[in-house]
Parts: C-alpha cells; structure tokens; sequence
C-alpha cells in the first residue's frame, strides 16, 4: 500500500456511482473485502453494502465505527449538472467531505483515504499539458468545490496526519456513465434518433477539446494509487491525448444504425467554456507505471 500498512477492507462512499461499479471487481479480484455506501440499496455478494447519505454524520459515522476501513474511497459527491443547483456542489462535495474526514479523526481510524477531485479545478489552463502544480482557476461552482475538497484533503493531512491523496481525473468516459456528461448525452441523443428511424444530434461547442479517460483505466489508476501512491500528495489521471467535441460526435455518429444529423445550437454554448485541456500523467506513471490502455472509439 502506498503509506504503510496491509489492506484488508476497503469502504467506498458512492459505490453505486460511475467509477464506484469499476472499482469493486479490480478490488475483489485481489482478494480483499469491499464495503460500500450509497443513497440507495444495492445487492452485490460480493462486498457488505450500506444505504443511507454520506453527509449524514450520525449515519457515517455508525458505518466507519461498524467498518473500520484500512482504505477508504471518498467517490460520493455531486457531478456537473447534478442535483442542488449551484448550491449542491458546496453542500455535498464540500461540507460532506468535513463531516466524513472529521469523523475518521474522532473515531482515531488511520485509513489510506483516496478523495476524487476533477481537472475543472484547473479552468482554462495557462499552459498544456496541464501538471499538478498549475493553480487552481475554477470557473463553476462544481469546480470551486472540488478545489475546496481538495484543500480540506490538505488541511486533514497537515493539521491530523489523515493520509490523504487526491485524484484529479480529466473526463472520464466509457460504459454507465451519467447522461448528463458530454459523451453520454451524444449517445443518448443518437439512441433515441434510432428508436425514432433518423433525427438530429444537437451539441454546443464543437472545437472544444478535452482529455477523455476511460473510467476503466481510471478504476486502474485507483488500485495503483492504493498500491503507491503518496500520503499528501495529489495525481493527475489522464490519457494525455486531447480530442475536440466534433471528433466525439465523429465516432458515436458512426455507430448509428440510422441517418443522424449534426446540428450546432447557440443555446448550448457555455459562457464560460475551456477551449482545451489535456493532462500529463507523468507523476502517476513514475509513482505506479500506470499507462491508459483503452482509445476513446472502444470508451
């Protein structure tokens, strides 16, 4: 493991989540117990499972008390375009994240704790690759939380020896992810075009440009992280490729079964859009050897 210490249990809030359900097979694979939570029940023999809301201290901390995790996976938290507004962010990815560190310092547990962070954090970057020492320039309130878990990762590490590492993933992409994600609602336009024999695929920006990772790559990069990754420390996990919108349209337009059309919509184009974004995996690498081994047509 990468801080000192044997792993036997891991506990993941969010486990239902996207990344959540590539993550448990890697880790039952290895022979070791998985414990889960998330809002709602899930049944999996494979791993001991836990509904109720993470932000809820009484309920996290019966879980941590009843658990005692040797790692824990912090994936719960809001998504873009998630629930709560603008406030949602702040109120679950930023004062969930207090009340869970805090209880694993009340209850005296040591767990590795991985925090998934985002590259949102970054904005539009001053320079590419984008590397872990860019500062931190959100520019949505999704983003701004995910700089502000970040920093009370840091805050637990400095002030409480909680060994935290944070995981800054680009976007990820692949099977079960959430509608509301760029890629996912390209197919999800083109999948209802085919139930209806032809349509439209309507998108924003075309020339935006982003680094897509597949989550499975990414659930990878979490088991490496587990393994050697460094207690404080943050990683960026990325393809280091960067592809525009109309390249991903390009694809999922290729697989349709019907005649789509592409038709671009004022009405989709963000204010505050990052024209690109590619990151450098290279500390990752050096850390585990991890290398993404899925190309964004197969994702």
């Amino acid at each position: 493991m990468g801080a000192s210490g044997s792993v036997s249990l891991v506990l993941i809030t969010g486990i239902s989540g996207f990344l959540g359900r590539w993550v448990v097979p890697r880790l039952v694979a290895r022979g070791w117990r998985v414990a889960g939570l998330s809002r709602r029940p899930i049944v999996n023999p494979a791993m001991q499972h836990y509904a109720g809301d993470f932000t809820d201290v009484n309920f996290m901390r019966s879980v941590l008390s009843e658990v005692r995790p040797d790692v824990l996976l912090h994936f719960a938290g809001v998504i873009p375009g998630g629930p709560g507004g603008d406030m949602g962010p702040y109120e679950v990815n930023v004062l969930g994240t207090v009340r869970l560190f805090q209880s694993v310092v009340d209850l005296h547990l040591d767990p590795l704790v991985l925090v998934t962070s985002s590259s949102a954090v970054y904005g539009r970057p001053s320079e590419l690759p984008v590397r872990e020492d860019h500062p931190f320039k959100p520019l949505t309130a999704y983003a701004s939380s995910k700089a502000a878990q970040e920093l009370i990762a840091i805050q637990y590490y400095e002030a409480h020896r909680l060994r935290t590492i944070r995981v800054r993933t680009f976007n990820m992409v692949g099977p079960g992810q959430p509608a509301t994600l760029v890629t996912s609602e390209m197919a999800e336009q083109v999948a209802r075009a085919e139930a209806s024999d032809g349509g439209s695929l309507r998108l924003g920006n075309l020339e935006a440009r982003r680094d897509f990772t597949d989550v499975r790559d990414i659930a990878a990069a979490v088991e490496a992280l587990i393994d050697f990754g460094e207690a404080g420390q943050v990683y960026n996990v990325c393809s280091g490729l960067s592809r525009s919108v109309k390249e991903c349209a390009d694809i999922i337009l290729g697989l349709a079964r019907v005649p789509v059309s592409l038709v671009t919509e004022e009405a989709r184009i963000r204010a505050s859009e990052i024209p690109d974004q590619v990151g450098s995996a290279e500390r990752l690498r050096v850390a585990s050897g991890w290398r993404p081994t899925y190309a964004l047509e197969e994702s």
